[in-house]
C-alpha cells in the first residue's frame, strides 16, 4: 500500500499539491478565517493550474470550499467541471471522491429539493459498483 509520503505526482509530492483542504485547519488561528480560506483556495487553484489533467485536484478545490463552509462555491466547482470529468487522467481512480465530495457539498447547501435530491443521487453514485457511468446533468 502506498501512502502520500510514497506517491509522487509529477515533480511535486502528493501532500503538497493536496494541501488546500488541510490548510484551513493547519494555518495559525491568529490568521482570520477568511484569510485562511483565501490562502487555502489559492493553493488548491495553484494545484489545478500546475496540472489541469487531474481530477483529484478539482476534488481538492471543492473540498477546500466545503471545509470553509462555502457550500455554494463547492457545488459550483463540481458542476463547472462535470463535462470534462472523463478526460482526466485519474478519472477511473478518483471519480468516487468527486461524487462523494459533491454529494456532501449539495447536502450541506440547504434543505431545498434540488440540493437534497442531488445529495442522494451523488451519494449513490459514489457508492456504486461502476461509478464511471453517471447520467447526471447539472
Amino acid at each position: 500500500m502506498k501512502t502520500a509520503k510514497d506517491v509522487r505526482v509529477g515533480n511535486s509530492y502528493a501532500k503538497i499539491v493536496h494541501a488546500g483542504p488541510s490548510l484551513l485547519r493547519k494555518l495559525p488561528r491568529q490568521i482570520t478565517s477568511q484569510r485562511r480560506k483565501d490562502i487555502a483556495v489559492a493553493v488548491a487553484n495553484a494545484s489545478i493550474e500546475a496540472d489541469s489533467n487531474r481530477l483529484s485536484f478539482l476534488v481538492g478545490l471543492g473540498k477546500t470550499y466545503r471545509n470553509a463552509k462555502d457550500y455554494p462555491a463547492a457545488v459550483q466547482v463540481f458542476r463547472k467541471y462535470l463535462k470534462v470529468l472523463s478526460s482526466k487522467v485519474d478519472y477511473n481512480t478518483d471519480v468516487r471522491g468527486y461524487w462523494y465530495e459533491w454529494s456532501v457539498a449539495e447536502g450541506s447547501s440547504g434543505s431545498e429539493v434540488q440540493h437534497s435530491t442531488a445529495n442522494v443521487w451523488l451519494a449513490g453514485l459514489s457508492l456504486a459498483d461502476n461509478p464511471t457511468i453517471a447520467p447526471f446533468n447539472s
